[in-house]
């Protein structure tokens, strides 16, 4: 191709080379986007702030009271150990999903449903000490809290002792305030209230037996039960409720089931077996307890309230204000992805801060006249 000679005339048609060349103007940020995008910057800086600062924390564990964690006196940015009993009959598993063990969280004994330890819920983590070692969140501001808030406005079982039940039924068919097992306040607000109590039914006897030389099946059990006048063979009673390649189980019905039944098999010589007694449960509600100053009428049972030891009153339970979750076993090292994050965002930050500064003195002030 022939050389263009310096100063010659640029077709219609052709390109000139000099403008190509020419720089474009430079790529103005403006106002809106940087304090969009700084804005943006700042709002995460602070949601990680706390993460960011347990992640620079000692692994040295701070041992801290349940009175310590409600008086507001321990942060949510340290490694903290609790030593206190769980209250586990009131345990919640909160799963992610499908197949997730999740974990089980249960309050703290004594600390009125406001403060809860998270533990994991997979059934092989060895057994815990009594000590629960990791990070205190407040449960207003935590998925697990609101998780754990959503399934305990459902009505969960709150134990009361025999007498507490008998004083306040005994007072309302309504209703009424009364002090759980472990010393918490809760108030039956409606006679529709479900109660439940499991009691020992003094009518049946539950009886193992494991298979001998002599007794090798769980029909040559029953023939000796039948032999020992133990079970009736035209009775239910002669079928085993359990039956494995070890030894078998029995139920057997009668007046004052388990002394007599212990006779009868001492008698035999049957010794390769024990007897248990059987737990029934009965549910009526409030409004539809029988109460008398000596007995108990719930369901189809008449109970002396010597024999009611822990009533179930099914109620909500409501998480209080303040609420913290002691999540076990997390600590610093989990958190090490935040700090690089935590300094990237700084770094924009700081760079739309700067864009912003000139935005506005290129945009928004008055050039001097």
């Amino acid at each position: 191709m022939k050389e263009r000679s310096p100063g010659a005339p640029i077709g219609k048609d052709e390109i000139d080379p000099e403008l190509v060349s020419l720089r474009g103007p430079r790529a103005k940020v403006g106002v809106i986007t940087a304090f969009a995008i700084l804005v943006v910057c700042v709002f995460y800086l602070v949601k990680l702030f706390g993460d960011f600062s347990f992640s620079r924390a000692s692994n040295q564990a701070r041992d801290v009271t349940v009175d310590d964690v409600i008086h507001g006196n321990v942060g949510t940015d340290e490694v903290v150990q609790l030593a206190s009993p769980l209250e586990r009959s009131a345990a919640v598993r909160v799963r992610t999903g499908q197949g997730d063990p999740g974990v089980r969280v249960a309050p703290v004994v004594g600390s009125h449903d406001q403060l809860w330890v998270a533990l994991p819920g997979d059934p092989w983590q060895p057994a815990n000490d009594g000590k629960y070692r990791g990070r205190l969140h407040r449960a207003g501001s935590s998925p697990l809290g609101k998780a754990l808030a959503d399934y305990l406005e459902a009505p969960q079982p709150r134990f009361v002792p025999g007498a507490e039940l008998a004083r306040a039924r005994g007072a309302s068919a309504t209703g009424g305030e009364l002090t759980t097992v472990e010393g918490a306040k809760i108030k039956v607000d409606s006679g529709d209230v479900p109660v439940e109590i499991a009691v020992v039914d003094p009518g049946a006897a539950r009886i193992v037996v494991t298979y001998i030389e002599r007794l090798k099946t769980a029909k040559a059990w029953t023939d000796a039960l039948i032999a020992a006048k133990v079970i009736d063979a035209s009775s239910p009673d002669a079928t085993p409720v359990e039956s494995g390649d070890l030894g078998a189980a029995w139920i057997v019905h009668t007046s004052d089931a388990v002394a007599q039944t212990e006779a009868k098999l001492e008698k035999a010589e049957l010794w390769a077996s024990r007897v248990d007694p059987v737990t029934v449960s009965r549910k009526s509600t409030w409004k539809q307890l029988g109460v008398s100053a000596s007995e108990l009428t719930i369901g189809d049972a008449k109970l002396p309230w010597s024999a009611v030891d822990v009533a179930a009153v099914w109620i909500p339970r409501p998480l209080p204000d303040g609420t913290y979750v002691l999540v076990a076993d997390e600590m610093p090292n989990d958190y090490k992805m935040v700090t690089p994050l935590f300094v990237v965002l700084g770094v924009i930050g700081l760079f739309f801060a700067w864009a912003l500064w000139r935005a506005v003195r290129r945009d928004l002030m008055p050039l001097p006249k």
